[in-house]
């Protein structure tokens, strides 16, 4: 039963025969009569925490080719990136969402590159887990500060790519006490840590441990940076002498 839309009050009289004909109307059972037909539009996308942890805006080579960025995923499940969009804050926006494919691990991470870049994996090596962005080329990484920021769709970023205020995480290294870093990429010391904070950021150096991985230079340009690359190592025949008509031939790496 429906109370009739004619209903606007309760029964003013408490002492008369109640009727359910007059105030009621009945429908079948087990229907949907009389219910009505509504249109709504969901967006069933609930954004997961992940953190901007390490940037590479000022490479060796060409920034637009070799500018990236990591994705730390501190979440106990892995996050499908499909459909979310990477931009900085600049005028031109995207007209749909740059990154098609690339799930990151959880409590594990990515590095969003330019997806034109086909030596990537030559320079940094391999077993990266690396997930392409189409169109790096309208936001090339600003040497001099810039705001590059994570959205989880389309719709959550349209009408938002100069105020960042839909995104999923969202870096303004033009901020206070963020290091200088040309050749080298900078990352978060302490993934806990507020990352819009300059101060939780330093410069990497080759061979030093980060929080992700291990820095090292790059095979093509000699940046320096930790994006989890993998190299067999070189080596050499030596021989060296030790005594008189005695050598030895080793390999050193």
């Amino acid at each position: 039963m429906r109370r009739k839309s004619s209903i606007l009050t309760g029964d003013s009289n408490p002492n008369d025969a109640f009727d359910l004909a007059i105030e009621w109307e009945a429908f079948p059972n087990n229907t949907l009569d009389g219910l009505g037909l509504y249109d709504a539009t969901f967006d069933h996308t609930v954004p997961f925490n992940l953190v901007i942890s390490e940037i590479m805006y000022d490479p060796n080579g060409s920034d637009e080719n070799w500018e990236w960025i990591e994705v730390y995923n501190p979440n106990d499940v892995a996050v499908d990136l499909s459909g979310y969009i990477l931009d900085d804050e600049n005028g031109t926006a995207h007209n749909t969402a740059n990154i098609t494919s690339g799930i990151i691990a959880a409590k594990n991470t990515a590095i969003l590159y330019d997806g034109n870049n086909t030596d990537f994996a030559i320079a940094w090596g391999s077993e990266i887990n690396l997930i392409p962005v189409n169109d790096w080329s309208k936001m090339t990484l600003n040497n001099n500060g810039d705001k590059v920021s994570l959205w989880s769709n389309f719709l959550a970023y349209s009408g938002d790519h100069q105020n960042h205020t839909n995104t999923v995480d969202t870096v303004d290294y033009s901020g206070v006490n963020f290091p200088d870093s040309a050749g080298a990429s900078i990352y978060l010391k302490d993934l806990t840590t507020d990352n819009n904070d300059g101060n939780n950021w330093v410069v990497s150096i080759d061979r030093e441990t980060t929080p992700t991985g291990t820095g090292f230079t790059d095979q093509v340009w000699g940046s320096i940076g930790s994006p989890g690359g993998n190299f067999a190592p070189n080596t050499t025949d030596k021989t060296v002498t030790v005594a008189e008509d005695n050598s030895y031939t080793f390999q050193v790496s």
